[in-house]
């Protein structure tokens, strides 16, 4: 909620009502701020769980490749021993 309303802030979306406006009034005006406000969010959200999945994904390729590497020093340790002898 608080990065939904830093966005709005920013953008300007906050309603600015003055005091004197009738309780109806500002209840029609939040409407459209509202769903502005619900729409930043989702996108928001949107892109918090793609990025999440990049994450994943990137931390995958990285135990992958740290596994073929230690693979890989194994091999060269075992001809190492083996053409030793």
């Amino acid at each position: 909620e608080k990065a939904v309303i830093t966005v709005a802030k920013k953008f300007n979306l906050v309603p600015d009502t003055p005091p004197n406006i009738s309780t109806e009034k500002q209840t029609l005006s939040l409407e459209p701020r509202e769903v502005q406000m619900k729409e930043i969010q989702s996108y928001i959200n949107a892109k918090f769980e793609e990025r999440e999945r990049q994450l994943i994904s990137m931390a995958r390729e990285i135990r992958a490749l740290k596994k073929a590497q230690q693979q890989k020093k194994s091999l060269y340790k075992w001809l190492k021993t083996f053409f030793e002898k």
